[in-house]
């Protein structure tokens, strides 16, 4: 404190929005690189599409990318397993396409639970 007021460090912070997870993926391999393709459709046709090379034990999130609403999430593993689900995507972890990628397989889930 100096002079009774509180410095720039210590000053509370007015809450501000937080951002939305829409994708998140995990790569569970301790020892392997593992190479993702992901596209993202809506009724319309695809909406995001990105390919991911993903270290062991990396993560990669793509935040604010969709608006709100239901997709279809396609993911490519290493040009050789592929999954699919409809998920619903919006604020909160419940609604974050989930991708986690380990041992040779790779699945896609709605929700994110920390």
């Amino acid at each position: 404190m100096t002079d009774g007021h509180l410095t720039d460090a210590t000053a509370r912070q007015e809450p501000t929005a937080v951002a939305s997870a829409d994708l998140f993926i995990r790569n569970f391999d301790t020892t392997r690189t593992n190479h993702l393709t992901v596209r993202v459709r809506d009724g319309d046709g695809i909406v995001f599409a990105s390919r991911y090379a993903l270290t062991p034990g990396k993560t990669e999130c793509e935040v604010d990318r969709l608006g709100p609403g239901e997709y279809d999430v396609i993911v490519e593993l290493d040009s050789q397993r592929r999954e699919r689900a409809t998920c619903r995507i919006g604020p909160g972890p419940e609604k974050t396409a989930l991708v986690e990628i380990g041992n040779g397989t790779v699945s896609v889930t709605q929700g994110l639970y920390c």
